[in-house]
């Protein structure tokens, strides 16, 4: 289905964008039971997350739960707008006028759609392909010379604009260069959660597992922990946790969570500290 946004008269088709741009977008035909509520304070939920997070949680309520969809996915196309994600601004802006529809049809309670915004969404467009050129040129000419903190961060800032335009297979390859370019601990320890947030994105749960393993033996093996490591630990044990838990290992996940530093594991890019 085709929706007339542009001012050029041009239709996007958000029904086929690359997988990587839809995260959990509601779908009618997903497997997955649904949930009913009553009384859900949704933007209060929603405020301990931040980022992709942010993000998925939303469609991912608007998918499973009929009762908080349009509220759901109106939050998400206000927060979206914050990114320049044009894409996916595009489909969750598609399923509204879509829902709107259906609920008009059915009778039900009308919900106010927004106009679809075609100026932010052709200079978003125009700004994050210059970006992308931009990044793209300076870290070839940090490959050129070779130097190895560069090229990290080179890799570091465009695996974040993939991350931000939903790319999530572009994001996980540069996290997985990045490591790559480490020059000491604190780096790539930091550069290793970047992975493991991107594994978790993607359900990659065997590497969380594996990087996860390999940081903490890092940080365990100092000799007095150094303070400037530890923080990374509660978050590491977490990721680990909720990998066990994804692949039915429960009890390793319970193990896993016990270690868990209460004061050093929140992670709103990832999950909420009530999670």
């Amino acid at each position: 289905m085709e929706y007339q946004h542009m001012s050029n008269g041009d239709c996007v088709n958000h029904e086929h964008l690359p997988n990587s741009l839809l995260i959990d977008v509601i779908n009618e035909n997903s497997a997955g039971k649904e949930v009913y509520l009553e009384r859900f304070d949704l933007e209060e939920y929603i405020k301990v997350y931040s980022g992709y997070a942010e993000l998925h949680r939303l469609l991912f309520i608007a998918n499973r739960c009929p009762s908080l969809r349009a509220q759901a996915l109106l939050l998400a196309l206000q927060k979206v707008k914050l990114t320049s994600n044009y894409h996916l601004y595009s489909v969750i802006h598609g399923k509204l006028t879509e829902l709107s529809k259906k609920r008009s049809f059915m009778g039900e309670t009308a919900i106010t759609v927004p106009p679809f915004d075609a100026d932010w969404f052709e200079v978003q467009k125009r700004k994050a392909k210059a970006k992308f050129e931009k990044l793209d040129q300076e870290l070839n000419v940090y490959r050129c010379n070779s130097i190895k903190e560069s090229i990290r961060r080179g890799f570091l800032y465009l695996g974040e604009h993939h991350l931000e335009m939903g790319e999530l297979s572009k994001a996980y390859k540069c996290a997985s260069k990045a490591i790559q370019h480490c020059c000491d601990k604190t780096t790539m320890l930091s550069a290793q959660l970047t992975f493991i947030k991107l594994c978790i994105y993607t359900q990659r749960w065997s590497e969380v597992i594996s990087v996860s393993e390999a940081a903490i033996a890092t940080i365990e093996s100092e000799n007095e922990r150094s303070r400037s490591l530890m923080p990374y630990l509660g978050k590491l044990y977490a990721a680990k946790g909720i990998a066990y838990l994804c692949e039915g290992e429960f009890k390793k996940s319970a193990h896993a969570f016990l270690k868990v530093d209460i004061e050093n594991f929140l992670f709103p890019e990832v999950w909420s500290n009530s999670f």
